[in-house]
C-alpha cells in the first residue's frame, strides 16, 4: 500500500462501537500515530441529524472523490494499522482538513 498522510480519504474496514463486526467505509486519516497505525474519522453518506458533521462534496477534495456527497462524523476516531487501509481514494484540499480537524477538536474541547 502508498503512503498515507493526513487529508487522505480511505476504504477500510471501519469497526461497529461494539467491535463484534466491521464494514467497508470510507475514512479520513488525519494523523500518524506510530509503527504504522493512523488515527481516522469516520465517513458516511448519512449525516445521522449530526450538526457536528462536516460535508464532503467533490470541491472537498484534491485529487480523487467519493460515489456521493459524504459527511465526516468527527466524534467518531479510530485508531487502525496501515495493513488493514484497504485503498486510497482521494485526498482532501488544506481548507477541507482544517474544517475536519476543527470539528474533531470541537469534539475533544467538549463542544
Amino acid at each position: 500500500m502508498g503512503a498515507f498522510a493526513a487529508g487522505s480519504a480511505v476504504r477500510i474496514a471501519f469497526p461497529f462501537t461494539d467491535l463484534t463486526q466491521s464494514k467497508v467505509r470510507p475514512a479520513v486519516v488525519l494523523a500518524a500515530a506510530g509503527r504504522q497505525d493512523w488515527v481516522l474519522v469516520m465517513v458516511t453518506s448519512n449525516p445521522f441529524a449530526d450538526e457536528r458533521a462536516v460535508v464532503l462534496d467533490a470541491a472537498a477534495f484534491a485529487t480523487g472523490s467519493l460515489s456521493r456527497v459524504s459527511f465526516v462524523r468527527p466524534a467518531r476516531l479510530f485508531t487502525a494499522h496501515e495493513a488493514v487501509m484497504l485503498s486510497t481514494v482521494a485526498q482532501l484540499t488544506p481548507k477541507s482538513l482544517a474544517r475536519v480537524v476543527e470539528a474533531v477538536v470541537a469534539v475533544v474541547r467538549g463542544g
